[in-house]
């Protein structure tokens, strides 16, 4: 009877052995998986940022070219605003003679 409880808990010690190897071999398998698609996401995250960058970059040069333009215009604006107060005093300047040369006639 001793012996039939000795192998019947050695078969069960067996049982349990193979089962928890089936079960880790899952939990590896599962684990690999995982770090396999980390991995991937990893490396397509590096290409985002590195589209992203390119992006930016292009975007930073399009805005030094609008900066750029804005100060253009902002000196062609001074610059306008000059004229246009010089063509207003003479303006005046022919008001005021129009006017003597009214007043004289």
């Amino acid at each position: 009877m001793l012996d039939y409880f000795i192998v019947f808990i050695l078969i069960c010690v067996c049982i349990f052995f193979i089962v928890m190897m089936f079960y880790y071999k899952a939990l590896f398998l599962r684990e690999k998986n995982i770090k396999e698609n980390l991995e991937n996401n990893i490396i397509d995250m590096e290409e985002l940022i590195k589209k992203l960058q390119t992006h930016f970059k292009s975007s930073l040069e399009n805005i030094d070219l609008l900066d750029s333009e804005i100060i253009k215009l902002k000196n062609e604006i001074i610059n306008l605003r000059i004229r246009n107060s010089k063509y207003r005093l003479e303006n005046d300047k022919l008001k005021s003679k129009s006017e003597e040369i009214n007043d004289i006639s």
